[in-house]
């Protein structure tokens, strides 16, 4: 991948230094995989979506993966010498089912809060510092599209990455299909039986046709549970954005009423209850005077 990614043509393992922070608890977070190789410090992850708080994640990784370099080699960050680090580069494989391009930057400066003019810094003299508008930090992320039929080159400079990509459209094709066809039956089966049964038939398929054939062979179970587990997060995120979403609509639909509530309350109070017919109608006064004792 890092060869398909530079047009190097590396073939020594030992150049590779894995930097990949194991223990989760150590920060509360934990990339899928960093490493050191010809003087760069490398981050890769893979999402099925895309967050614009990527860059704030990687640089909470970065943080961490420097104190380890500086520390294992013990550089000494408070002389007057310049310590040499390797060069970052994070990038972001993306393979989710909404539309994005191939290629896109992600920026850590994006998220950061603009000052207005006239609330900069001061100089010694109380007036306003020359600014640039230049932050201190930043974080770039490259975003790549490995869905099939994206990138292109790339893939074909990595053999296992295009197999990864055409597995991933045969599972999801294969879902589709399965889900059809129980529809059209009238069977009631849930999505992720369903799912399960699209990656089983994926596997055989991509196995028979030599499709990341060495990999599925000798690890099937660990494959299958990998991506039962990302349906399972993906269920569980839409099922808490859903939550949160007919909760907002409750609660705001709660604030109306008791909005509305207040207003008679106050239109009596005054004596104008003839405007209390203009702001309700016949079955909402009847409810307000029933719940709230109007």
């Amino acid at each position: 991948m890092y060869n398909a990614l530079n047009n190097t043509e590396h073939m020594d393992d030992s150049l590779i230094t894995i930097t990949t922070i194991e223990d989760a608890i150590y920060i509360g977070y934990k990339n899928d995989i960093s490493f050191i190789i010809n003087s760069e410090l490398n981050l890769y992850e893979h999402q099925s979506s895309v967050n614009p708080n990527m860059p704030v994640r990687g640089l909470i990784y970065f943080a961490e993966l420097y104190k380890g370099y500086i520390d294992q080699n013990n550089l000494l960050i408070y002389n007057e010498r310049l310590v040499k680090l390797p060069f970052p580069r994070y990038v972001v494989f993306y393979n989710g089912t909404e539309e994005q391009p191939e290629e896109q930057e992600l920026r850590l400066s994006d998220a950061f809060v603009q000052v207005p003019e006239g609330e900069g810094l001061k100089d010694t003299a109380g007036t306003e510092a020359d600014k640039t508008n230049k932050p201190s930090v930043e974080v770039v992320v490259q975003l790549l599209n490995i869905n099939y039929g994206c990138n292109q080159e790339l893939m074909e400079k990595c053999q296992k990455l295009m197999e990864y990509s055409r597995f991933i459209t045969l599972v999801r094709m294969k879902s589709d299909t399965l889900t059809k066809e129980y529809k059209k039956e009238m069977k009631s089966i849930n999505k992720k039986e369903i799912f399960a049964e699209a990656v089983a038939l994926a596997i055989d398929e991509a196995i028979r046709d030599n499709v990341l054939k060495d990999i599925l062979s000798k690890n099937m179970a660990e494959v299958t549970d990998m991506l039962l587990t990302e349906f399972d997060e993906k269920a569980y995120i839409e099922g808490v954005k859903k939550q949160s979403y007919e909760e907002g609509e409750a609660s705001g639909k709660a604030r109306g009423e008791d909005k509305l509530a207040r207003l008679v309350v106050e239109l009596k109070k005054r004596g104008r209850v003839e405007d209390i017919a203009k702001v309700t109608d016949e079955g909402e006064r009847e409810r307000l005077y029933r719940e709230f004792n109007i």
